[in-house]
Order: C-alpha cells, then sequence, then structure tokens
C-alpha cells in the first residue's frame, strides 16, 4: 500500500512539475493591460426599459415578469428627451472612459 501510494506521488509530484510553464504574455495582452492601467476609471451607462422603471436590469427576477410580457414595454417606451450624445459629452473631459449599452433600440 505505501509502495502505491509513494508512486501516486512521485506520478502526481513529476506531472505537476511538467504543467508549470512560464507564462509569455503576449503584445496585444501587454498592450491591454497598458490601457486598462491608463484609463483607471470608467462610466458604463446602462439603460433600457427596465430604466422607465426605476430599476436594474434584473427587474424580470425580481417582480418576476413573465418573459412574454417583459416585451409589451417596448411599445411605451419613448425617450424623447433622451440625448446619448450629450450624457457622452457631459463625462469628457473628466478623465475616465464612457462606456453605453442599451437593450433596445434608441
Amino acid at each position: 500500500m505505501k509502495k502505491t501510494l509513494l508512486f501516486i506521488a512521485t506520478l502526481l509530484a513529476s506531472y505537476v512539475g511538467m504543467a508549470q510553464e512560464t507564462y509569455h504574455p503576449t503584445a496585444e495582452n501587454l498592450k491591454a493591460r497598458e490601457q486598462f492601467q491608463d484609463e483607471k476609471f470608467g462610466i458604463f451607462l446602462h439603460w433600457g426599459l427596465y430604466s422607465m422603471m426605476g430599476t436594474t436590469e434584473w427587474i424580470m427576477t425580481n417582480r418576476d415578469i413573465n418573459y412574454k410580457e417583459y416585451p409589451k414595454l417596448a411599445k411605451t417606451f419613448y425617450p424623447s428627451e433622451f440625448d446619448a450624445d450629450a450624457w457622452v459629452k457631459s463625462y469628457q473631459g473628466c478623465w475616465c472612459k464612457v462606456y453605453h449599452h442599451y437593450d433596445t433600440p434608441p
């Protein structure tokens, strides 16, 4: 039994040793790291149907809304006062990168 355990331990130790290769990041990876370090701060604007109810994208789960009912909200979603360019411009020059996403067409 001891010999079997010793054999398995030796086998595992040699396998782990082979798996430890030196990591060499690609030029693309290094550039992405540098860009991430330079940006340091980002703003993510995320809005959609749930926005008109003053809640988050988890509204279907949190309020138990049927997936067939949720799209009906789109008929009432008309953001006539929303100006995406104005939002982005308001953040320009504040040392951050602005990301935006919406789940319904503006």
